[in-house]
């Protein structure tokens, strides 16, 4: 944020406030999942729990669903046990 308002010229307050307006448009709708996805492995920054973070996106229109942090099998089957029981059916 402190890089973001040097280079815009305002407080780091105002972008603050500007992400703010903008938190509910990346929050995952857990009941949804499109009928085809995209996923892949990708470098994690360094605060990242895992080296190596998990992305998924919705292959009909290209837009990115959810990043998560942690690419092994046990936190995958965590993050997607937070989809209802008859959302992951319909995948099927």
């Amino acid at each position: 944020m402190k890089d973001k308002s040097t280079y815009n010229y305002i407080s780091t307050t105002t972008v603050s406030r500007f992400m703010a307006k903008f938190d509910n448009e990346f929050n995952v709708d857990f009941s949804y999942l499109p009928e085809h996805l995209c996923f892949d492995e990708f470098k994690s920054t360094k605060d990242a729990k895992s080296a190596m973070s998990f992305i998924y996106l919705n292959s009909s229109n290209h837009k990115v669903i959810d990043i998560v942090e942690n690419r092994h099998i046990y936190s995958l089957k965590k993050y997607f046990l937070c989809f209802p029981r008859n959302v992951r059916d319909n995948m099927c």
